[in-house]
């Protein structure tokens, strides 16, 4: 079996094969459900490899399993797949073939890095006392991928899971960790403000949406602070935002973003539905209410499974190239919502580009590669018998 110390070293050997599998994505930046040309990569880079593919509904999603020799726990690694619609600018030979879109998100290092583990883990297959399955998250922003592997059923043998980012805002070599509630999670509102389709365009009523949409902006904040505490982690910001035609400052429809900051889920819930009363009660206004509320999931914190992480980290980095992300987890990320039933960590590899602020470093992904198979090898490796997991789970 392999040394932890050692596969920092053996992962260098790898940057090549790396960097080619993530310029190959990188051309082809694709959006759920649109996703051939990166299944089709992806399926033949890992063909060789003794892995069982796992079935997730509507089959955007792959998922794939690694086992080792003998049986125990199974850790699942995750690596979104979707491109975003940004477009490239950029005059590099593997860059964006599809008009519009780009991976400026890295999803393509994500990918490259998570399947590459596979071929790194491969070698060492009969070491490993357990399972390792991965998953190629598709529909990473509207959720849609993770919500259909918790329908698959596919997180109910996994002990805990994993998501590699590479943040081209981070100093190369330097890398963050995102855990459960460490942070509060963010839920997205929004209010919208409907006039009277019948009213005269020039008439100044007392339905008048910008008007109800400005006590809206200056009074909820206060409300909630006033019902929930100045202490209670809870606060709004609201951006007003005019989505129609306006005549005389009368638009037909106003819409107000906000964002509600909380560290626990009931609470979060409790103030959506004071917002819900206090817009019936206090604006008396029946074309007034939250339109839609995206809601983040209840996150699991287990921090013996953090300080599990963080002492593989501290074997590969030191101790002030890692640090707490202060970020807060947004709704956007579909991995957050394997929250619910697994603990889950993040962690973000710094690959800031010197030369190019838009691209990243490809010489940060062996530092993934090395991140993601010591975390399994030492966890799943039959010589470690999860002795740093014991540690920190005693309680």
């Amino acid at each position: 079996m392999i040394k932890t110390n050692d596969i920092t070293k053996q992962c260098t050997q790898w940057q090549p094969k790396l960097a080619a599998l993530r310029r190959q994505l990188h051309q082809f930046p694709e959006i759920t459900p649109n996703l051939s040309q990166t299944k089709s990569l992806l399926i033949d880079y890992l063909a060789s490899l003794p892995l069982k593919r796992q079935t997730v509904k509507n089959n955007n999603t792959l998922c794939f399993d690694l086992k080792g020799k003998k049986k125990g726990p199974m850790i699942l690694l995750c690596a979104a797949m979707d491109g975003s619609s940004i477009r490239e600018c950029s005059n590099e030979k593997y860059c964006s073939q599809i008009s519009g879109q780009s991976h400026s998100l890295a999803h393509d290092a994500q990918m490259a890095c998570l399947a590459t583990t596979l071929h790194f883990l491969s070698q060492y297959k009969n070491d490993l006392c357990g399972t390792v399955r991965a998953v190629f998250l598709a529909g990473e922003q509207d959720h849609s991928g993770a919500t259909r592997v918790i329908e698959s059923n596919l997180l109910k043998d996994v002990q805990m899971a994993f998501s590699l980012d590479f943040d081209n805002q981070i100093e190369k070599h330097c890398v963050e960790y995102h855990y459960g509630i460490s942070k509060p999670r963010v839920d997205e509102i929004l209010i919208e403000c409907t006039g009277q389709p019948d009213q005269p365009l020039t008439t100044l009523t007392s339905s008048n949406p910008v008007e109800i949409a400005a006590n809206l902006i200056r009074d909820l904040p206060q409300s909630l602070r006033k019902e929930f505490g100045d202490l209670t982690p809870l606060s709004m910001q609201f951006l007003q935002i005019n989505a129609s035609k306006a005549f005389h400052f009368q638009p037909s429809q106003i819409r107000i973003k906000g964002r509600l900051y909380a560290f626990e889920n009931d609470l979060a819930l409790k103030a959506i539905g004071f917002i819900q009363n206090t817009i019936q009660t206090q604006f008396q206004h029946s074309n007034t209410n939250i339109k839609t509320s995206r809601l983040c999931p209840p996150l699991m914190n287990n921090t013996g499974w953090l300080n599990y992480v963080l002492s593989v980290l501290g074997h590969i980095k030191s101790p002030n190239k890692l640090k707490e992300q202060t970020r807060p987890r947004l709704m956007g990320d579909g991995f957050a919502h394997f929250n619910q039933f697994v603990p889950s960590v993040k962690i973000s590899v710094g690959c800031k580009n010197e030369i190019n602020r838009l691209a990243i470093d490809e010489d940060s992904l062996t530092d993934g590669l090395s991140i993601l198979s010591t975390l399994v090898i030492k966890h799943l490796g039959e010589a470690n018998k999860n002795i740093i997991l014991a540690k920190f789970n005693k309680k």
